[in-house]
């Protein structure tokens, strides 16, 4: 009766695990949805794959405590299983967040192989490995520890230099701002164009474009975080700032963002509406700016300063003069 009822618990613990887990993955993938952040869904998914795989292995640590011995760690069992498994399933994840080109190339052909299903169930394994890693023998101490103190070395190395390079990869590979490109960019459809009632509306759009191209930069998703709490903006400097009326870069929203990356680079680009006419409301309608303010707007452009603010770092803040001639 007493292991009907220790059967019936387990079941129902590891039913409950996989309901809940299931549904916050629901609500993350909404989240995902609406702000294109993935980082959220892959840490879940590796922490609770991990979880579930510890919880499968719950039945024989418990007999394995219960037995007579001294408690050692088989090194060679999660040096062989545990390592590759772990890399595996976090793949996802230090592929979003390692920065050289060598270590993204590697991570991402993991990650892209075995997608996020793969890589959650490998994370089940690693979850399993590491609890049934622990385990009682009888032997000697001495003996047991000599018997797999290689792979005990080498596995402490392995996760030593791992958590060293994860915690200083910011020092060793430091984000650098290495070309601007600021322009204004003109849609002007003199011709017009049909509406679905067949009339017909001309459409311009008039936007200051500032692209910066970073190596080494955090992933693309928390950099778009911080652009929408206007933590990442382009200050202009007064000789830049006094040729508008409006206060058009106070809301990165008001022309838009964007950010791309590519092996260790990223792209962020922003977008300043400064005349627009629009039959179909999606811009408001203002007159774009004369040819000849146009061209002055165009020699200040650089006189601006990119500043980046993203929370527990210290504030950065770029002068574009300093890369007006590349």
């Amino acid at each position: 009766m007493k292991k009907t009822i220790t059967y019936l618990l387990y079941i129902i613990g590891l039913l409950l695990l996989i309901y809940y887990g299931n549904a916050y993955q629901v609500k993350l993938r909404i989240i995902f949805n609406q702000e294109l952040n993935l980082m959220p869904m892959l840490l879940f998914n590796s922490a609770y794959s991990i979880i579930v795989g510890i919880y499968i292995a719950l039945p024989s640590f418990i007999i394995t405590i219960l037995k007579s011995g001294k408690v050692h760690i088989d090194w060679l069992k999660i040096l062989i299983i545990g390592i590759p498994t772990f890399l595996i399933s976090a793949s996802g994840v230090l592929y979003h967040y390692l920065r050289p080109t060598e270590l993204i190339t590697m991570f991402h052909w993991i990650f892209s192989r075995y997608s996020v299903s793969g890589t959650s169930l490998i994370a089940v394994v690693f979850g399993y490995t590491l609890l049934s890693s622990i385990v009682k023998e009888e032997n000697d101490k001495i003996v047991y520890a000599r018997k797999f103190s290689i792979a005990k070395i080498i596995t402490l190395s392995i996760i030593a230099t791992f958590f060293i390079y994860i915690s200083f990869t910011g020092i060793i590979h430091p984000p650098k701002l290495v070309n601007v490109n600021a322009n204004i960019e003109t849609n002007d459809q003199k011709q017009g164009y049909s509406m679905e009632d067949g009339t017909e509306v001309k459409f311009i759009l008039t936007e200051i474009v500032y692209t910066f191209e970073f190596e080494n930069l955090p992933n693309s998703s928390l950099i778009g975080e911080a652009i929408r709490d206007n933590k990442v903006r382009v200050e202009p400097k007064d000789s830049l700032e006094k040729l508008f009326q409006d206060d058009i870069f106070n809301n990165p929203r008001g022309g838009g963002f964007g950010t791309s990356t590519s092996g260790n680079k990223t792209e962020i680009s922003f977008y300043y509406n400064i005349g627009s006419i629009d039959p179909e409301g999606k811009f408001p309608n203002k007159y774009p700016p004369s040819q000849e303010e146009l061209n002055m707007i165009e020699n200040y452009l650089y006189d601006a300063v990119l500043v980046f603010e993203i929370k527990g770092k210290k504030t950065k803040r770029y002068d574009l003069t300093e890369f007006k001639n590349e």
